[in-house]
């Protein structure tokens, strides 16, 4: 099992009814279907989304200022 991050780009993102530009990155899984079944790669694929989409719930609440960039706080979206 083995996961794929590629490039982090801005694109366009509808959020709250506007479009805004937002960091985002594909993400990849790569698995032998012969030892692990697809749906557990796909839960794990959403697990990995969900923590790097909502770095504050993974911490307990704190996020290092670090994440967000100077001009533009924007999180970072999976896709």
């Amino acid at each position: 099992l083995g996961v794929v991050v590629g490039e982090v780009t801005w694109l366009p993102r509808v959020v709250q009814g506007e479009v805004v530009p937002r960091r985002v990155v594909r993400l990849g899984v790569t698995l032998d279907h012969r030892l692990v079944d697809g749906a557990q790669a796909a839960l794990m694929a959403r697990i990995v989304r969900e923590k790097v989409e909502q770095p504050w719930q993974t911490w307990g609440g704190a996020v290092p200022d670090s994440f967000f960039a100077a001009e533009q706080p924007a999180a970072l979206t999976l896709v």
